[in-house]
Parts: structure tokens; C-alpha cells; sequence
């Protein structure tokens, strides 16, 4: 459930927009495919506000789903800096 109109709860609702806008692209169990990082950016754009909306266990989630395209593309670096991102918010030992 989405809270109401609080800043928490608006990071939340965007961070769903961004999902949902994924989604119809590169359906989960379709055969579509993202073939370049731009492909990923509602993902990513989802991943940020649910770190300000403090629903880290959602963005660890985002980021797994995502992460092998980030190896096979050689973004290592990002994807170390968003995992840290995680880390300094306490998620750490769900890495």
C-alpha cells in the first residue's frame, strides 16, 4: 500500500509510476529484452526514489532485477555505487 501525501509517500507513489512504466516495456516472463542502459533508466529512475522513499528492501529488489544487464553492459561502477548507496543505508547483509 502507498502512503498518503507525505514526502515518503510521494517517493513511493513516483517510484511506481517508474515500475509500472518499465513494466510495459519489458514485462516480467515476456521475451522482450532491455539492450542498452537507456533501456533500464525507469528502473533506475525508480531505484532513487525508493532510496529517498526509504523502501530499501523494494530498491535492493529493483537493483537485482536489473543487475545482470548492468555486468553484461560493463557498468560495474554504478552498480557498485548504487549497491553502496545500499549498504550506507543499513542494507548490507541483504547484498
Amino acid at each position: 500500500m502507498v502512503e498518503g501525501y507525505t514526502k515518503v509517500g510521494l517517493e513511493k507513489r513516483v517510484a511506481k509510476y517508474y515500475e509500472d512504466l518499465y513494466a510495459e516495456t519489458f514485462p516480467r516472463g515476456g521475451t522482450k529484452r532491455p539492450v542498452s542502459i537507456k533501456d533500464l533508466d525507469p528502473m533506475l529512475r525508480a531505484f532513487e526514489h525508493r532510496v529517498r522513499g526509504e523502501d530499501y528492501s523494494r530498491a535492493l529488489t529493483d537493483l537485482n532485477d536489473v543487475d545482470p544487464f548492468f555486468l553484461t553492459w560493463g557498468h560495474y561502477q554504478r552498480l557498485v555505487d548504487m549497491r553502496t548507496q545500499l549498504e550506507d543505508e543499513g542494507v548490507g547483509s541483504r547484498l
